[in-house]
């Protein structure tokens, strides 16, 4: 039971091997884009020129 890979046909079948990258892809890319959209927000909105003087 042990000895069983986490996803049963990943090392054999390319088309499940594909579509879990593409998949973990889209999600990765999606929280980066919203942290760097976060980040943006924040730089902008807690920009002070007064300190940058």
């Amino acid at each position: 039971m042990y000895s069983l890979p986490a996803y049963a046909f990943i090392a054999q079948d390319f088309t499940t091997q594909a579509a879990l990258y593409t998949h973990h892809q889209y999600i990765a890319g999606f929280i980066m884009t919203g942290a760097f959209a976060h980040g943006a927000i924040f730089f902008i909105r807690d920009y002070n020129p007064e300190d940058s003087k």
